[in-house]
């Protein structure tokens, strides 16, 4: 008997510590797994960028901690201050796991951008993946400075 529970323990311990990854969330009709970005080559990379992977990429130290750190850097550094108050940025998440590309869709001056692109290098993702293998996702984050 001793030993079945010592065998439950250790197989739920291993299951517990098995890599966590997130499925991609159900799509719309008409949206199928594996889409790609047709704009990749436009904004500069070679690599085909998944916008439908199976798996997304994901901030390691959380989301909450994702989005307080990038809406830390916009509300408060001081060359953000005049941009708008809403302010949706596109980015590039690589195999690695690192940001390998920024594209905000609101105008930005050059200053807040690089602070945003800062904060986005000290953040590491778990990359996404398609057909089990590493893949660079295109994502959409909007921050909101404050509500009319």
């Amino acid at each position: 008997m001793r030993f079945q529970y010592l065998f439950l323990f250790l197989s739920l311990f291993i299951l517990s510590c098995e890599s966590n990854r997130r499925a991609a969330p159900p799509l719309p009709p008409g949206i199928e797994r594996g889409m790609t970005w047709d704009k990749a080559s436009e904004y500069g990379h070679k690599d085909t960028v998944y916008t439908t992977p199976d798996y997304l990429p994901y901030p390691v130290r959380g989301s909450k901690f994702f989005t307080s750190a990038l809406g830390d850097t916009y509300r408060k550094e001081q060359p953000c201050s005049d941009g708008p108050s809403s302010l949706t940025l596109q980015y590039v998440i690589g195999k690695e796991g690192k940001i390998v590309g920024l594209h905000p869709r609101s105008k930005l001056n050059s200053f807040c951008e690089q602070l945003i692109l800062q904060t986005f290098e000290r953040i590491e993702f778990v990359p996404g993946e398609h057909n089990d293998k590493p893949v660079n996702v295109l994502m959409a984050i909007t921050i909101v400075t404050r509500r009319n």
